[in-house]
């Protein structure tokens, strides 16, 4: 339970509302039929060195999407009648719509406003193809994430923190040198007994770090 919080307190709080935002929103709307869609204007860019961003891309590296598959074949339209590679685009009152059916059964206070559209927007446009394979791997970590939360009465929300983190991969690395799903600095994965030499990191663990 004390990891968990660890890793709470190093983003500012508004910043963990908005990602928390982002990420439910992402996960609410792979699951559900599209409303009336609109063309609107994109969202500002994050930031360059924007940390979200950067575990964002370091699923480029991730080899486990790059051996062994073959080409992907999608098929002509999506369930929802969307073109397998076109991107829906929504107004703003449709993302204020679904974040207040989020907010009514959330335990935390759900706001939309431009950082959560920022985040929304990256997820969902900018970098939708990584997206894709986050949510795949969303389907092997987030029982495991649940499974702990539960044990110890947490909000299972906090799953998405992993996201924010590490775009769930397991081998990410910061530039300050933190790793894995969790983001552990060398002194934090010591303090929670977890291996750390030159032979094996257990930071990068998903089961010990989690």
């Amino acid at each position: 339970m004390i990891t968990i919080f660890v890793m709470v307190v190093k983003f500012n709080s508004s910043n963990i509302k908005a990602l928390f935002f982002a990420c439910s929103l992402l996960f609410l709307f792979a699951g559900k039929p599209a409303f009336a869609q609109t063309a609107v204007g994109y969202a500002p860019e994050t930031l360059i060195d924007d940390p979200i961003l950067a575990a964002l891309d370091s699923l480029y590296k991730l080899d486990l999407f790059e051996k062994g598959y073959g080409k992907i074949v999608y098929p002509k339209n999506s369930k929802y009648n969307f073109a397998h590679d076109s991107v829906p685009r929504y107004d703003e009152m449709i993302y204020e719509s679904r974040l207040a059916k989020l907010d009514a059964v959330s335990p935390f206070d759900l706001q939309y406003n431009p950082v959560v559209k920022g985040y929304v927007d990256m997820y969902t446009v900018r970098r939708r193809e990584l997206v894709s394979r986050m949510m795949a791997l969303s389907q092997l970590y987030f029982p495991l994430f649940e499974e702990q939360l539960d044990k110890y009465n947490l909000p299972l929300e906090l799953k998405y923190l992993a996201i924010c983190e590490s775009a769930l991969n397991p081998l990410a690395k910061s530039r300050s040198g933190a790793m894995g799903l969790w983001q552990f600095m060398y002194p934090t994965g010591k303090m929670y007994g977890l291996r750390v030499s030159s032979y094996v990191d257990e930071r990068c663990d998903p089961y010990k770090s989690t």
